[in-house]
Formats: structure tokens, C-alpha cells, sequence
């Protein structure tokens, strides 16, 4: 685990830091993603096909902006 530096406000360092900070706690892991898929999974089977979609559009735009940064 990587030591975390201490950064004070309105430095010019303290964007970066909360990019990185960020990255750190929105993760998504393997599980997660099967989760999901089940969850997908079992809307489309019970006809809850739009919430289905709904759900894969957040979960694909958590993974491009994971991506991005």
C-alpha cells in the first residue's frame, strides 16, 4: 500500500491528489462486475429489461471513468 501524501488546500498538487484518491475508492473488481451481470441477468428474465439497460449504462460509464483518469 502506497504511503499517502499530505496535501494542503489550494496547492498546486492538490488536484492531482484527489484524482488519485478517487481512483483508489471507486474501483471496480471482477466480482463486482459477475455481480452485476447476474443482477442484468435476472431483470432481462423477469421482463425488467429497461432497468436492466439503465443499469449497464452506469456501470459502463463507471468503467470509462475510471478509464479516463
Amino acid at each position: 500500500m502506497r504511503k499517502k501524501r499530505q496535501v494542503k488546500e489550494g496547492s498546486p498538487f492538490e488536484e492531482d491528489n484527489l484524482i488519485e484518491m478517487l481512483k483508489e475508492e471507486v474501483l471496480l473488481s471482477l466480482q463486482d462486475k459477475e455481480q452485476v451481470k447476474h443482477i442484468m441477468n435476472a431483470l432481462v428474465y423477469f421482463e425488467n429489461i429497461d432497468t436492466s439497460t439503465y443499469l449497464h449504462g452506469l456501470v459502463q460509464k463507471l468503467m470509462n471513468a475510471m478509464h479516463i483518469c
